[in-house]
Order: structure tokens, then sequence, then C-alpha cells
């Protein structure tokens, strides 16, 4: 696994690893109590589709493990990357419940702002498409199935999810 520093939307730049199609890493929380980003939050992304996934930690708190994923572009120069939302998420719950798709008129408004150009967003749908067939729909006898996930969460983020914090933080 090789160290990374990745860029969020919200400015703070997080250090994490690299392996493969998988990055991970830990956003520090803020610290703010009743704050829903107080806590360290643990992000994984899949390079080949371009998908950030989470389980954010006030979801938990609460009882209601909801994977939050969302659609991104990402850019490298070397070992710094920049995680760029595409405003298209989607829930995906851990208990038999369907999963539900959020936020397609945001990432609406923004082709129509010009926050994202026509062939990024073609590009965008295309891996949201590829993603949802990959790893959330599940078909059986060429019929849809409508319980479980088809590999959901990835198996590709195994070695990750187990991590102690400090794993993702530069060596001194």
């Amino acid at each position: 696994m090789e160290h990374v520093q990745v860029l969020m939307r919200t400015g703070v730049t997080c250090e994490g690893l690299w392996a493969g199609n998988v990055m991970a890493w830990v956003e520090p929380g803020d610290g703010i109590a009743g704050s829903d980003l107080r806590l360290p939050q643990r992000h994984f992304l899949l390079l080949d589709v371009g998908v950030k996934m989470a389980i954010p930690n006030v979801w938990i708190e609460r009882g209601d493990p909801l994977w939050y994923v969302d659609l991104v572009m990402v850019e490298q120069l070397e070992s710094h990357f920049t995680v760029i939302d595409l405003d298209i998420d989607v829930f995906v719950p851990t208990d038999g419940r369907p999963y539900r798709t959020l936020d397609m008129d945001e990432f609406a408004d923004a082709i129509e702002d010009g926050d994202f150009t026509i062939d990024q967003a073609l590009d965008g749908l295309r891996r949201w498409q590829f993603f949802l067939d990959r790893h959330i729909h599940v078909f059986r006898d060429g019929k849809d199935v409508d319980h479980g996930w088809r590999d959901f969460p990835p198996q590709a983020i195994e070695p990750f999810r187990h991590l102690p914090d400090e794993a993702f933080r530069y060596p001194d």
C-alpha cells in the first residue's frame, strides 16, 4: 500500500492509502459537539468507477448503518488526489431495505450551470451504471432479485476496512 494525500471538497487534505483499484483515507472530525462531522470518518474510493463510499458515523450512532455512496471524478498529481463530487448519490442499507438514488436533480443543475462538461457528465453516468450493475444489482435467471447485493460493500475495500486510523498517516 502506498501513502497518498486526498483533497476533499471541504478543502481538507487527508492522509490515506492506495493499493490497486482502491484508495482509503480518514477525514479528521471537527470535534464540535452535536456536529455530524465531529468524529473521524473513513472513506473508500473505487478508482475504476469513480465511486466514493462511507458509513457516516452519525448514522452508526443512531443505529442506521447506511452506506453513503457518491459518484466522483478524481484528479491525480503524483501521490496527491483531488476528489470532485458529481452530485449523484445512493444510500445502500445493510439490513435488506432497497437502495435509494438521490440528487439526480442536483446533477442536472450542475450540468446546466456549467459545473461539469457534457463529456464529464456522460462519463459519470456510464461509470454510475457500471457501478450499480457490478456491485448493487443482482440478477438470477435473467430476472432482478430484490434482496441482497451483488458485491456490496465491495470485496476490494476489505483490506482497508479494519486498519487502525494510524495506518493511514504518513510515516514520520
